[in-house]
């Protein structure tokens, strides 16, 4: 128990540190005081044990005195806010890939202002396009302005920054790559080891599949759409997307299972051997502990592949623990390893204190140590009232993870989490309830399929043997795409019932505190009332029948229909249709600024095992266009393309566009008027640029099921006029328009439906003169309608919306 008190008083002098702010010099004075009446009263125990506790508490205190940074790591920040300038640095962690942009860290140490090079100290926070070449350990030049971090209400982003001593943010930045290899040889090892896992997961399984299992195994969730990442947030699953104790605990179950064997078997065959030499005994003897060492070698590697989040950090202690404590006949006191976890990790970084995500796994660990065991116990007795003690128990336990851990975890981080999210969740036991059984199933099978298809690729040089290894692996994902595929169904469907979750606003500080001071009052008097719920075996069989069940209505929802089914995606940004033919010919037209967007829509679209894409139609090559279709290149097999000539201004996703057209020989056609591509019974044909214009941007039209599609979505104005001198527009059943055209342009294509691809910025938004002009026309918006669907079945025509 005098650890926990210890490890209390040394956060208490972390946290006064942060308020008092007194000098190193105060600390060290005041050290004295604890020492000497330590001394003095070293006999008396009560005593002794809290002056203990004091003098841990000064050390926290003296340890927040050496996080705070120095006057080196501030030399950067002096140039914030002064104009734009160059930077030159290296890039100290692995880039951030976000939706829309890439996040760099870059150790400044040459900066340049008024043409002058200077030296200079510092971290920088670079945001670059997203498609930027960009690595760990890269040595670049940034382009940009600096500035300080914003400072909001909710969220300090300033201080979040500040606690990973990171001083100066850069927004929209120019990066250059100097040179490479620059970074620490383990890290650089550790994060390629990443990128191939992702790389393998992306080969095997389509989107948002494959967001959740990158998630779920790597801790990388920015593949997530924001719309599923909202129902996981509404359902108060997100811990799932999360590393946390869950996944820890998964993974040494698996790695005592691949150690233990093996070193079990080999200790019998030497002992029972009695021509065994006294060093193979020896050596038996010591493997025994090195398994313990290889499963803690294995925690660490995986703490630090995933990203050393607190959470994970905490867990990955713990875990770590029980392990020394198993491999020794003790009993890990999980409240000691809970505090050890602790102080590690404030010894390493005070600021992790004021980390949300450590807070909350603390909270709830604590929750599951102090009311879990309380609650199963209040249930089991309840129960065996009614029912024989082993139904009761049988009972128990099949609820004891889904329902009692998540009440108990629930009831102790609700607050933190209505202050930090202003929501609450109510469905998110039920949600837990269904999904948290095939987790286990997922992690196993996935990181299976994954390790085996990272082998394949390491093997395809070699002729069959990539290929029958990647078959297996391929195998072994379909197993775990239904688990993967049920997660996602059940969380959304949940989300969707009224009431699940509401907001809660107005809940401050000293709310927090009455709370948790009366949850420590009950706590010592009691638990007095608890509920159990019932549930038969054969929910076991149910729970199998509907993931087959869940399995066959995946596969026939994808399956190619005998209609022609044209469908334009609705996202934050950008203009992306899906056209699928009857006869299965499938097209993408343009992309969506973010690429997870139209990643899942493909993902939903097809079977999870079909990769095809017979046409990639790209109207403009501008970078939040291209970004998206980069990303489909490299999840899919495309047959052909159709792009104009050159973009209007080159940024850093082209030059990867090119790349990837090269490197999977795909053939590319040039959109110029007169230029027809057919993709089975449907036909484009380019109506602009002409052949001698030089232009950007092409529009077409679409002949499909006697239908005409027109598609011009980001025509400028001086196309628009370029297209009516030149006559090249013609009567169209249904137009896929800028958000900006002329009354001349509407009189010429005279459509019955009009789409407008509208985004959430304030500058896609149609002007009130183009919604006058719209008066009469069908006019289809997505972002009051979500994304349209038009099925073309010979003289009919369905239309569909999401809203």
């Amino acid at each position: 128990m005098i650890l926990i008190y210890l490890v209390a008083g040394w956060v208490v002098g972390i946290l006064t540190a942060a308020a008092l702010h007194l000098p190193t010099q105060v600390w060290l004075l005041l050290l004295l005081l604890p020492l000497g009446y330590l001394l003095l009263f070293w006999r008396n125990l009560p005593l002794r044990k809290w002056h203990l506790v004091l003098i841990f508490g000064i050390l926290g205190a003296l340890r927040l005195q050496l996080a705070l940074p120095d006057e080196i790591q501030l030399e950067l920040k002096q140039f914030n806010a002064q104009g734009r300038a160059s930077l030159i640095g290296v890039v100290v962690a692995e880039p951030d890939i976000r939706q829309t942009q890439t996040l760099v860290r870059v150790e400044v140490s040459k900066i340049q202002t008024e043409g002058e090079w200077r030296e200079v100290h510092g971290r920088a926070l670079v945001s670059v396009a997203r498609d930027t070449p960009v690595q760990y350990g890269d040595e670049v030049q940034v382009d940009g302005a600096p500035d300080d971090p914003p400072d909001g209400v909710d969220f300090s982003y300033r201080d979040y920054l500040a606690r990973e001593n990171v001083f100066t943010l850069i927004r929209n930045a120019r990066l250059y790559t100097i040179a490479s290899g620059k970074g620490d040889a383990f890290w650089a090892k550790l994060y390629a080891f990443k990128a191939n896992a992702e790389a393998a997961i992306n080969q095997l399984l389509p989107e948002p599949s494959a967001a959740l299992l990158n998630g779920i195994l790597l801790g990388d969730d920015r593949a997530i759409p924001p719309e599923l990442r909202e129902a996981f947030n509404n359902t108060n699953t997100a811990h799932i997307i999360a590393i946390s104790g869950f996944n820890i605990a998964v993974l040494i179950g698996v790695l005592a299972f691949v150690f233990r064997r093996p070193a079990i078997s080999m200790q019998a065959r030497v002992m029972t051997n009695p021509t065994s030499s006294p060093l193979a005994r020896f050596f038996a003897l010591l493997t025994q502990h090195l398994v313990a060492i290889l499963i803690i070698l294995f925690l660490v590697l995986y703490t630090l592949l995933v990203g050393a989040s607190p959470s994970v950090v905490r867990a990955c202690i713990m875990g770590g623990l029980v392990v020394i404590a198993l491999e020794f006949g003790r009993t890990s006191y999980a409240f000691n390893a809970l505090a050890i976890s602790v102080f590690i990790m404030t010894l390493l970084n005070p600021y992790v204190l004021w980390d949300v995500g450590f807070q909350l796994s603390f909270l709830a660990t604590l929750g599951l140590l102090i009311y879990a065991p309380r609650l199963q116990t209040y249930i089991e007795g309840w129960l065996k009232k009614r029912v024989s003690d082993e139904r009761a128990r049988h009972i128990v336990e099949f609820f004891k993870d889904a329902l009692i851990v998540t009440a108990a975890a629930f009831f102790v981080t609700a607050p933190l989490i209505i202050v930090y999210f202003h929501r609450v969740s109510i469905i998110g036991f039920l949600t837990n309830f269904l999904i948290l059984p095939v987790q286990p199933a997922i992690m196993i099978l996935g990181g299976a399929a994954t390790l085996l298809q990272m082998l394949g690729n390491a093997l395809s040089a070699i002729p069959f043997v990539g290929l029958v290894i990647g078959a297996l692996a391929q195998m072994i994902a379909w197993a775990t795409y239904i688990f993967l595929q049920y997660t996602i169904l059940v969380v959304q469907a949940t989300a969707a019932i009224p009431f699940g979750s509401f907001e809660v606003t107005n809940v401050g500080a000293p709310l927090v505190i009455l709370f948790y001071a009366a949850i420590f009052v009950a706590t010592r008097l009691g638990i007095k009332r608890a509920t159990g719920l019932f549930v038969a075996r054969v929910w076991v069989s149910i729970a199998l029948l509907a993931l087959v069940t869940m399995f066959v209505w995946t596969t026939a929802l994808a399956s190619p229909d005998a209609r022609t089914r044209i469908t334009f995606i609705a996202a934050s940004e950008g203009d992306a249709t899906f056209i699928r033919t009857n006869r299965d010919e499938r097209i993408l037209i343009n992309g969506t600024g973010d690429p997870s967007a139209v990643l899942s829509f493909l993902g939903t679209q097809l079977p999870p095992w079909d990769r095809r894409i017979d046409l990639v139609i790209a109207t403009h090559l501008d970078d939040d266009n291209l970004s998206s279709l980069n990303a489909v290149l490299e999840r899919f097999n495309v047959g052909h393309i159709l792009e104009p000539n050159a973009p209007a201004r080159f940024g850093v996703s082209y030059p990867k566009w090119r790349g990837l057209i090269e490197k999977n020989q795909i053939p590319a056609t040039a959109a110029e008027r007169g230029t027809t591509v057919r993709a089975g019974d449907a036909q484009f044909e380019v109506l602009y640029p002409d052949v001698e214009a030089d232009a950007s941007i092409a529009a077409l039209r679409l002949l499909v099921d006697g239908k005409t599609f027109l598609f011009a979505p980001a025509l400028r104005k001086m196309d628009r006029e370029k297209m009516l001198s030149d006559d090249a527009l013609s009567p169209a059943d249904v137009s896929v328009l800028p958000n900006e055209f002329e009354k001349e342009w509407l009189e010429r294509i005279t459509p019955s439906t009009v789409i407008l691809f509208v985004g959430k910025n304030p500058r896609d938004k149609p002007s009130e003169e183009t919604l006058k002009l719209l008066e009469g026309v069908t006019l289809l918006r997505t972002d009051e309608r979500g994304t349209i669907r038009f099925i073309l079945d010979g003289e009919k025509v369905q239309v569909q919306a999401e809203k």
